[in-house]
């Protein structure tokens, strides 16, 4: 998929950058805690959207500068 020129590639990268952001790590069964469930509902989607747009940005600017240099 890295080295492909194509729109299919480019939407299957960025649909396997954002599965486990989409689908999410399991709970635990019973997990107790004193955090209230609207701050680690936001916490959950800051730490989701950073992640996916810094590994977007990442894969984006790598792909830019291999091809900027891979050219010479």
């Amino acid at each position: 998929i890295v080295f492909q020129r194509s729109l299919v590639a480019a939407v299957a990268g960025v649909v396997l950058i954002a599965a486990p952001h989409v689908i999410g790590a399991p709970l635990p069964a019973d997990a107790p805690t004193n955090v209230p469930e609207s701050l680690w509902h936001e916490f959950v989607v800051a730490v989701t959207v950073t992640s996916f747009l810094f590994w977007a940005l990442l894969g984006g600017v790598t792909g830019a500068l291999h091809q900027r240099f891979s050219r010479g």
